[in-house]
């Protein structure tokens, strides 16, 4: 049997690897395509305007056939040798078009596990036409075991864009950003009862503690969710009057799903340390004779201010502030693959790294699978596997070049709890999802 290639428009035979065909689809360059009846179909002979899947078109005028699974390219091999494995979790995502910020972010946060296994084990109590059962769906994809497919997220991008507007197929935006959106919003359908009850630094006081715990109370007792429970540490903010006379003190509390640091370099080089960022970020800050900064009680300019993180989150979620509005700082980051905060462990799960500058450049997901324990590179619909001798270093410090946003697992929480029965009930949620 033979069909009309629509690249070429020549007779082309059907070999194997188009086998088994879909019922109500069609062939376009080598690729199977389902039938859907949605926004982004497009007539199959429509040759002038079709462009070949798997390619990323940083313009508008980008590939809009079908919300669907792509094959990987001609030149490499679509039938797995002797040595070869299917491996879960390592789909690619096409760029819908200036989205690779977007798709960095989906990578890293699908590899966050228990989240991931939250997620997919409770999908059935999601609204089916709601943000979160729509994440569902998207992370279901992209645990599929061919890893030679890449996926087009249309659907839950619209989800996207309906809540926020400012996210546009075409248009750049922060990986950041995305993040904390996401973020957002899956946390008013992932409720959970009781009270939020975060871990708290051993070296907070005994008055500040329970201050503290009255505002988790008033502030989140009517918001808790998984994402509060994964996601969210808290900080302390210290605002101190220095007049002698006065020594007026008053702190509030905030919480964070993304800890923004500011760039440090280690002194008389170019290399940001993560852990320097980390203290430097909670030093004290004096703000004398600022119109801004006026003590509430004397009237005193002579004020202390300091940010303190009393809690780390489970998942903690660095931001590097690389980027400013017509700068970007190009510096190495030297970053641990386990971090030490306060009595707790953290290992590093994934990063996302920047090519280019300021006002244009590339996102490029580096995730560590938790099917395998491997490391990918998750470059839009390219997905590559990355050597350790590539990922560390002879000191094993990994290689985060070009990096600005970490993820972080704490270990005392997380430790041993992979288990292969887990994995197997997010793969069974995944194939239910993709029918």
């Amino acid at each position: 049997m033979s069909i009309n290639c629509n690249s070429c428009y020549k007779k082309r035979k059907i070999t194997e690897r188009f086998q088994p065909k879909p019922k109500n689809s069609y062939v376009q360059n080598n690729v199977f395509f389902e039938e859907q009846n949605n926004k982004y179909d497009m007539p199959k002979n429509n040759k002038n305007n079709y462009k070949t899947p798997g390619i990323s078109y940083q313009n508008h005028n980008i590939d809009k056939t079908h919300n669907g699974y792509i094959k990987k390219s001609e030149d490499q091999d679509e039938t797995p040798g002797k040595d070869d494995e299917y491996v879960n979790g390592i789909i690619g995502l096409v760029n819908l078009g200036c989205c690779c910020y977007f798709n960095s972010a989906i990578q890293n946060l699908k590899n966050v596990y228990p989240f991931t296994l939250y997620i997919l084990k409770n999908y059935h109590n999601f609204n089916k036409a709601g943000f979160a059962y729509s994440y569902c769906k998207l992370i279901a994809n992209l645990i599929d075991q061919n890893k030679y497919q890449s996926f087009k997220p249309y659907d839950f991008f619209d989800q996207l864009h309906k809540i926020a507007p400012n996210f546009r197929i075409g248009e750049q935006n922060d990986s950041n950003i995305c993040i904390i959106y996401i973020l957002n919003n899956l946390e008013k359908e992932t409720k959970k009862l009781g009270d939020p009850n975060p871990d708290i630094i051993e070296s907070m006081k005994k008055e500040e503690k329970q201050k503290f715990k009255c505002f988790i109370y008033k502030t989140f007792s009517k918001r808790n969710s998984y994402i509060l429970d994964y996601f969210y540490g808290f900080q302390q903010e210290i605002y101190q009057c220095r007049n002698k006379e006065c020594k007026f003190t008053n702190y509030s509390f905030q919480g964070f799903n993304i800890l923004n640091l500011p760039i440090v370099t280690i002194q008389n080089t170019n290399i940001l340390n993560l852990k320097n960022a980390i203290d430097y970020y909670q030093y004290g800050r004096l703000h004398k004779d600022e119109p801004s900064f006026i003590c509430s009680k004397c009237n005193g300019r002579d004020i202390l201010t300091q940010s303190k993180i009393i809690s780390y989150p489970k998942i903690l979620i660095i931001n590097f502030k690389r980027i400013g509005e017509n700068y970007f700082y190009n510096h190495d980051v030297e970053v641990p693959s386990e971090l030490c905060l306060d009595k707790y462990k953290y290992e590093l799960i994934g990063f996302i790294k920047h090519i280019g500058g300021a006002k244009s450049g590339h996102n490029i997901a580096i995730c560590k699978n938790f099917f395998d324990n491997k490391w990918y590179e998750f470059d839009d619909s390219k997905v590559n596997d990355v050597k350790d001798f590539d990922m560390f270093d002879k000191n094993k410090k990994p290689n985060t070049k070009n990096g600005f946003l970490f993820f972080y697992k704490k270990l005392c929480i997380f430790d041993n709890i992979e288990t292969q029965q887990d994995k197997n009930l997010i793969i069974q949620a995944s194939s239910y999802l993709r029918k």
